[in-house]
């Protein structure tokens, strides 16, 4: 016959208030748009621009997700 064990501790963490939600999600919502204003600035950029940074075109949009996201 088979036995079977489980691990029976559990970590239970509370979850978050509506305001606590609330605010994550506006502060989600500025990195956010400050992400896509950086991609767009960089975006503008020439190919010399942006190799004078250490970027290549197809970097972007992995060089400002990481810094912001």
């Amino acid at each position: 016959m088979a036995a079977f064990t489980t691990n029976a501790h559990t970590h239970h963490t509370p979850r978050p208030s509506f305001f606590e939600r609330f605010d994550a999600f506006f502060t989600d919502l500025g990195r956010a748009r400050t992400c896509a204003q950086d991609y767009q600035r960089l975006s503008m950029l020439s190919d010399a621009q942006l190799a004078a940074r250490g970027l290549q075109r197809s970097d972007l949009v992995r060089h400002v997700a990481r810094a912001y996201l």
